[in-house]
């Protein structure tokens, strides 16, 4: 653990985010054969489905890597208030990466009851967690300024560090430059965490980010582009009694908590979520997650004006925790409670 993180020192922000780019290894290549729906299209679209890309699956366990490095040396920088701008400080690269943040899903089969999740897709699921990897650093970056800008400093579900989350505990790093050290680094959290009890042993809280969310002023078209978080878990945002539930038997609970259902077979395994509550609804998720790879299918279960709706999504299991990509511009982070950082 120490030699990587002497490595991650060594490298700034700025190099970290070259090496995870995928132009800096084919250089005037698409990363996708593909167009990725963007934040400002309203209303938000799907991701697309198995989308092709040209760049070697080699080349995407780099990406995955560097993507780590930059984000775990992110998640650790606070904002500080920037006399001379007015504003609060952040690293000025995280605004148009988030904005254009890709993601996607991979297409089931119709014959399958867990049909995308029971066939590999190696290349699909490095690309994911070098996606997944990526974008928690930077909307952590655009998380922090938010809470800054609204004088929340004391959020019981402050995002986590890089210090805050035990990553010794979970992750069973290989040698630096040994034999195919790059491809296991990619994969050596799953031991630990791709697990039934590493997610029933604690809670979770995290928010889902709208990036890019539009509204109108007075009545007029939609004018203007702006970010909104919605916590789960959180003391000082949650403030009154939500109104989007089904009546006053449903159970709400602050935090998230699973529950182990059943192995569907060796790889992979299913869990249940409680109802827990945003500012806005209730929520419950169902995860199938394949132990192997790290790749979830979450179907999210929510209710908009007393009616429920369920949608379904692909997230991956990234040593920052459960990363999911809902629409173009919406992602959920969740994280265990005690990685919280407070500050």
């Amino acid at each position: 653990m120490a030699s990587h993180h002497k490595i991650l020192n060594f490298a700034n922000e700025d190099k970290l985010l070259g090496l995870s780019d995928p132009n800096y290894y084919q250089p005037g290549e698409r990363a996708f054969e593909c167009w990725m729906p963007v934040t400002s299209t309203f209303p938000r679209q799907n991701f697309p489905t198995n989308p092709p890309s040209v760049i070697s699956i080699e080349t995407w366990r780099k990406i995955q890597a560097a993507s780590f490095c930059l984000s775990a040396r992110l998640i650790s920088q606070y904002t500080e208030w920037d006399w001379c701008s007015g504003s609060f400080g952040f690293w000025s690269p995280a605004a148009l990466l988030v904005e254009s943040a890709a993601w996607f899903d991979i297409n089931p089969a119709e014959d399958e009851e867990f049909p995308y999740l029971l066939e590999e897709h190696p290349k699909w699921d490095v690309i994911l967690h070098a996606l997944a990897n990526k974008l928690v650093g930077v909307l952590c970056v655009r998380l922090r300024v938010y809470l800054r800008e609204r004088g929340i400093d004391s959020w019981t579900s402050f995002p986590p560090t890089a210090l805050t989350i035990p990553f010794a505990s979970f992750i069973k790093l290989p040698l630096p430059f040994s034999l195919k050290s790059v491809e296991n680094f990619g994969t050596c959290h799953l031991q630990q965490m791709a697990t039934p009890d590493f997610f029933v042993d604690r809670e979770w809280v995290g928010f889902t980010a709208y990036i890019g969310s539009s509204f109108s002023d007075e009545g007029q078209s939609w004018a203007r582009s702006v970010d909104s978080f919605e916590s789960f878990g959180c003391d000082t945002i949650i403030r009154n009694p939500i109104q989007n539930t089904p009546g006053d038997d449903l159970v709400l609970e602050k935090n998230v908590k699973f529950k182990f259902v059943a192995w569907v077979d060796a790889r992979l395994f299913i869990l249940e979520s409680n109802w827990f509550q945003s500012q806005t609804t209730a929520h419950k998720h169902k995860l199938t997650v394949n132990s192997s790879t790290g790749i979830v299918e979450v179907v999210r279960r929510k209710y908009i004006m007393s009616i429920e709706v369920e949608e379904i999504s692909t997230a991956a299991i990234t040593p920052f925790g459960l990363v999911i990509g809902c629409k173009s511009g919406q992602w959920i982070w969740l994280w265990k409670c005690e990685w919280s950082s407070y500050t």
